[in-house]
C-alpha cells in the first residue's frame, strides 16, 4: 500500500467548508486530513496548480467531494476535478467518496457505489464514520488515544466551546450575527431576479414571490449583548404575505417555517444552524436553500403535485 501525506482530502465549494470542518473534528486525530482553509501553507509553498493536482491525484489516501451545483466550475474545484478524474481512470474509484448535497446529477464518471447521499439523515457523524472505515480499508491506522491525549483533546474542545459561547454572548457576537443575517437577506434579494422571482425587501426581511408561492426570510434580535431570543426564519407561503408595509391581500397561507440560530463553529466563521436538523449553513448557502424551496414548490405545482 502506498504511503500518503493525508488520509482524507476534501474537495468542496466555499459554502460547504463548515460541514467539512465538522466532519474533520469528528475524525480521530491520528487520521490526517486536508481542508484548504486549515492548510494554507500548502497552497502558498509551491505553485497552486501543482499543489492541488498532487493533493488529489497522489498524496491523499481518500478524496471526499462535497458535491453540489457549481462544483467543478470554480477555478479551484476545476483543478481538483481534473486531478480526481485522472486518478479515477488510472487506479479505479476506491479512493473516492462523493457526497450529494443537492439534487444536481453527479458526473457520469462517478460509479454509483462511490456516491454517498445520506448527509441530511445521518449527518456529519455518519459521514465521519464512513470515511474512517474507508480510510482503514485503504491502510490507514487510526491510533487509539491515551488517557493523557484524550484529556488534552477534551481540554482544547472545552476551551474552544467556552470561547465560542462567550463570543455569542457579547456585543461583538450580536454585531456579527446581524451582519451575517443581512448578508443572507442581500444574497436572497440578489438571487430573486435570476430565479424569476419578484423581490420585496426591508432591512430585516426579504420576500421572494413566484406565483402562486413565496418564501420569506426574516431576522430578529432583542439585545445588544446577547443572542438570547434571536431568530432567523425562512417561511414558505401559498400566496404573498405582507412585507415592508405593503399589503398583498387576504389570500395567503403559511405552509412551513424553518428556524435558525447564529453560530461560529470556528473563529471567523459565519454560520446558521437549523433548529430542526442541526445542519449548518453559510449565509450564501442558506439564501440558496431558501430560493430552492420556492422553486421546488413552483415546480411541483406545475407538475400537478401536492404542495401542502
Amino acid at each position: 500500500m502506498a504511503d500518503f501525506k493525508y488520509d482524507v482530502a476534501f474537495s468542496l465549494l466555499d459554502q460547504d467548508e463548515p460541514t467539512a470542518r465538522d466532519v474533520v473534528k469528528l475524525l480521530p486525530e491520528s487520521v490526517s486530513s486536508f481542508l484548504y482553509t486549515e492548510r494554507q501553507e500548502v497552497l502558498i509553498s509551491r505553485d497552486g496548480t501543482e499543489a492541488f493536482s498532487a493533493l488529489f491525484a497522489r498524496e491523499s489516501r481518500l478524496v471526499c467531494v462535497l458535491y453540489r451545483r457549481g462544483w467543478g466550475e470554480t477555478r479551484a474545484t476545476q483543478l481538483e476535478a481534473e486531478a480526481i478524474k485522472t486518478r479515477r481512470w488510472n487506479e479505479g474509484a476506491d479512493f473516492l467518496t462523493f457526497v450529494r448535497l443537492d439534487d444536481e446529477p453527479v458526473p457520469a464518471w462517478i460509479p454509483p457505489n462511490r456516491i454517498w447521499g445520506q448527509l441530511d439523515t445521518l449527518g456529519t457523524n455518519g459521514l465521519a464514520a464512513v470515511l474512517l472505515v474507508r480510510a482503514q480499508e485503504r491502510g490507514s491506522v487510526a491510533q487509539e488515544e491515551t488517557a493523557i491525549e484524550l484529556a488534552q483533546r477534551v481540554d482544547r474542545e472545552q476551551a474552544e466551546e467556552a470561547k465560542r459561547l462567550a463570543f455569542l454572548g457579547s456585543e461583538e457576537g450580536v454585531r456579527a450575527a446581524d451582519s451575517s443575517a443581512l448578508a443572507v437577506l442581500e444574497e436572497a434579494a440578489t438571487l430573486g431576479p435570476g430565479i424569476g422571482a419578484e423581490v420585496t425587501r426591508e432591512r430585516a426581511q426579504v420576500l421572494l414571490w413566484r406565483p402562486p408561492f413565496s418564501v420569506g426570510i426574516g431576522w430578529r434580535y432583542n439585545y445588544r449583548n446577547s443572542l438570547d431570543g434571536s431568530i432567523l426564519w425562512v417561511s414558505e407561503w401559498r400566496g404573498r404575505p405582507d412585507v415592508g408595509g405593503r399589503f398583498f391581500g387576504e389570500n395567503k397561507t403559511q405552509l412551513t417555517k424553518h428556524s435558525f440560530d447564529f453560530d461560529q463553529p470556528a473563529p471567523g466563521d459565519s454560520a446558521w444552524r437549523s433548529r430542526e436538523t442541526g445542519r449548518l449553513f453559510s449565509p450564501q448557502q442558506l439564501a440558496d436553500w431558501a430560493a430552492t424551496l420556492l422553486l421546488h414548490r413552483v415546480r411541483r405545482k406545475s407538475e400537478g403535485g401536492r404542495n401542502g
